[in-house]
């Protein structure tokens, strides 16, 4: 029952992620870390960008298990929901016409979107259901070396970021925007909302 409670906190948080996302990747400024590699790995294999997605979560929690980091709700939910979301909002694309948009209003676009993952993140995380797998690394990242969630966050970036260049993924602007921003947004949401990562005793959370 209380898993239930928490999945209408876990899929909008996700869903939120998800449109985040999708409107980094429409700014045409280069992709954020992660999506480099998913990029790169849809265009090798021929699929989707959100398919690539799907297949990449499932690697990575394999890895977060080895951490320590246990998978619930929000892990499944995160693998399932955010590549979907993103495959859907392709498939009736609301701003298509995007990269032909002013630089300044593409760079905004990229901001929001960044901004709009972290809220995304700090609110399924915060439903305490379990991290989704990049989140759950970072989680594992704070926990076992004490490093503030931007550091962490920065770290796993770092790790995509190196895939998706073997794979020649799109990088830009965007891409170091991405890096910077994600994880001081998805800190400041935690504070902002009252919402802790469940690992974190008495509520405690190092953002900076």
């Amino acid at each position: 029952m209380r898993l239930l409670r928490k999945l209408p906190q876990t899929v909008g948080g996700l869903s939120v992620c998800g449109i985040g996302v999708f409107m980094a990747l429409h700014a045409g400024l280069g992709v954020s870390p992660w999506d480099v590699l998913h990029v790169g790995l849809a265009r090798h294999l021929h699929i989707a960008t959100g398919t690539a997605m799907i297949g990449t979560g499932f690697v990575v929690l394999l890895c977060g298990l080895f951490l320590g980091v246990k998978p619930g709700l929000g892990t499944i939910c995160d693998i399932l929901i955010v590549g979907n979301v993103v495959n859907l909002l392709y498939a009736h694309d609301p701003i298509a016409t995007a990269q032909s948009w002013n630089f300044l209003v593409r760079v905004a676009l990229f901001i929001f979107g960044t901004v709009l993952t972290g809220l995304g993140i700090a609110i399924y995380v915060g439903a305490h259901v379990g991290a989704g797998p990049r989140d759950g690394l970072m989680i594992a990242f704070h926990q076992r070396f004490g490093w503030p969630v931007w550091r962490a966050r920065i770290a796993i970036e770092a790790i995509g970021f190196t895939g998706g260049l073997i794979l020649r993924g799109p990088v830009g602007l965007g891409t170091i925007i991405w890096t910077l921003v994600i994880g001081t947004s998805a800190g400041f949401w935690f504070k902002v909302l009252h919402l802790t990562p469940d690992f974190v005793e008495r509520g405690n959370l190092v953002i900076d």
